[in-house]
């Protein structure tokens, strides 16, 4: 999903500006070092000046080494300082804006390369799409075997799951054609009791806010806010953990028959939720994840 390569260009940020710091710490190191060796060499003149004209018995003085030694160590350690205590700063607080953003960022994609190998790419999704398109349109999975689709939850899984990715590769009239099946088609009220919190939610929920950030379509946003509402009722258990499987035509939810322990995957769901709730400003949302 978009929000999570947000995130991945976020941490190679990070990497840059903690590798710029460590150049930048090397550098002082160094200049550092020849500045206390000149000084160095510059007082034992100055001393050796001295005992000859006044002929001053020698006086017993920190060793050379000793004394490089300490002023290399209190280098070291203040750099270190300095550098751990820029790195370990919020991305937003190095930048010198004062300014807090409220609005979801915008997302701006360079031009993708176009070489032989993201041709590759791009074709094998192209390959991809038109047996969905032929064999499994607005069902949930492929079975290119078969030759046929199936259902599994009945949310048009593959169709929406690729939203993000028709986008990015620039498939418009792919992207079109899968907008106008989800106009048309898409409705969250199936009688159905597997259909999974957990998937639902990343793949469906996911895939319309991706489809809404990179389109600015209000639909995308109007079926994701949609779906979310009938999602809150898995948060209505007696545990703090939600219910894993509901079912739509019900409006309940319920525990898995074949998994009757909780599965953590269900908790990992506060991406998705919170950003509805920035999206829509409900805070039902977020709060139902807390």
């Amino acid at each position: 999903m978009i929000s999570w390569k947000l995130c991945h260009l976020m941490a190679n940020k990070r990497l840059l500006i903690i590798l710029g710091n460590l150049k930048s710490l090397a550098f002082r190191v160094t200049t550092h070092l020849m500045t206390i060796e000149s000084i160095l060499k510059a007082a034992k003149r100055a001393y050796q000046k001295c005992l000859r004209s006044s002929r001053l018995p020698k006086v017993q003085i920190f060793g050379r080494k000793n004394i490089y030694a300490s002023l290399v160590s209190l280098i070291l350690c203040g750099g270190i300082y300095s550098f751990w205590k820029d790195s370990g700063k919020p991305l937003n607080s190095l930048s010198n804006s004062t300014n807090e953003q409220t609005d979801p960022p915008k997302i701006i994609f360079n031009e993708l390369p176009d070489n032989r190998m993201s041709r590759v790419i791009k074709d094998a999704m192209v390959h991809s799409w038109k047996a969905y398109r032929m064999y499994a349109w607005g069902m949930d999975v492929t079975n290119p075997i078969k030759l046929s689709g199936s259902e599994w939850m009945g949310a048009a899984l593959t169709m929406i799951d690729s939203l993000d990715t028709l986008w990015i590769m620039g498939l418009t009239k792919e992207f079109d054609d899968a907008r106008g099946w989800i106009a048309a088609n898409l409705t969250f009220n199936k009688n159905n009791d597997h259909i999974n919190l957990f998937e639902t939610t990343i793949r469906v929920l996911g895939g319309l806010l991706s489809a809404y950030h990179l389109s600015e379509d209000d639909l995308f946003l109007q079926k994701a806010n949609e779906l979310g509402s009938l999602l809150l009722v898995a948060f209505h258990s007696s545990s703090s953990f939600p219910l894993p499987d509901l079912n739509f035509a019900h409006r309940t939810a319920h525990h898995s028959p074949q998994y009757r322990e909780a599965c953590l995957s269900e908790m990992a769901v506060q991406l998705e939720f919170n950003q509805l709730s920035i999206l829509t400003n409900d805070v039902r949302f977020a709060a139902s994840i807390y």
